[in-house]
This record gives structure tokens, sequence and C-alpha cells, in this order.
């Protein structure tokens, strides 16, 4: 009996303790997040990384999420083997020869529907090419 009284003696100051740390961790990550856009730059993309994320290190609260925007070179290659080593969400940009379920990617299609309002930016032809991409065809469609 009395071993069990220190036991929880010790354990129940210890999960205090830890529980606060997992309360003050999840307080203070992701109050930024970053998102970097790279094209075409698999020479400079390593270096650019490194460092970024070496800075990044000095504030826990910092995520950074990289976007692809397309390239025909082998940053998005380089981006996958970086991402095991630092982490990061990757987005890669839809490649109409290739679909998620082939190669286990996150796809995205960058639309900019800046400037459009009311009637043109509720009949965007992202929604026409949204509905063609989930038939199977490209979606860079022209209205």
């Amino acid at each position: 009996m009395l071993v069990l009284l220190l036991l929880l003696a010790v354990l129940l100051p210890a999960a205090f303790y830890l529980a606060g740390r997992v309360a003050v961790a999840s307080k203070t990550r992701a109050q930024m997040r970053v998102v970097i856009v790279v094209k075409d730059q698999e020479l400079w993309v390593e270096g650019f990384l490194r460092k970024l994320f070496f800075l990044a290190g000095q504030w826990p609260e910092f995520e950074v999420q990289v976007a692809d925007g397309g390239s025909r070179d082998q940053t998005p290659e380089m981006l996958l083997r970086l991402q095991r080593l630092y982490h990061f969400d990757l987005l890669l940009r839809h490649n109409p020869d290739d679909t998620p379920a082939e190669n286990g990617r996150v796809h995205i299609q960058v639309v900019d529907v800046s400037g459009l309002a009311g009637h043109d930016l509720i009949n965007a032809p992202v929604f026409s090419q949204l509905k063609a991409w989930r038939a199977g065809k490209s979606p860079n469609l022209s209205k």
C-alpha cells in the first residue's frame, strides 16, 4: 500500500506537468503560417528551405507550407525529399497526366479570383474547371 501511495505521489505531479506542457505547446503552435510558392527552382530550393527552417526553428509557433506552382524540372521531387527532413505541408499543382490516386500526393489547382466581384465572381470559370477535372478532363480549360 505504501509503495502504491509513493508511486501515486510521483506519477501524479508528473502527469500534471506533462499535461501542462501539452496545453502550452498547443496554444503556441501555428500562430503564424508562411506559404512559400516555388516553380522550376530545383537548383536553389534546397538552400532556401534549409535557411528558412534554420530561422523557423527558433520559433515553435511558426509553420511553413510549400506550394509548387507547376514546375517542369525536378523541384517537386526535391521538395518531397526535403519534406521528410523538415516536415512541412507540401502542395503540388495538379498535373493532368496523373491523379492523386496514382502517386499519393496532394494536388492543388491555383485559381486567382482577385479582381472579380458580383456576378463575375459568382460565375467564375473555376466552377466549370472543377466540373471538368472531376470528370477526368484537364482543369486548364477555357470558358
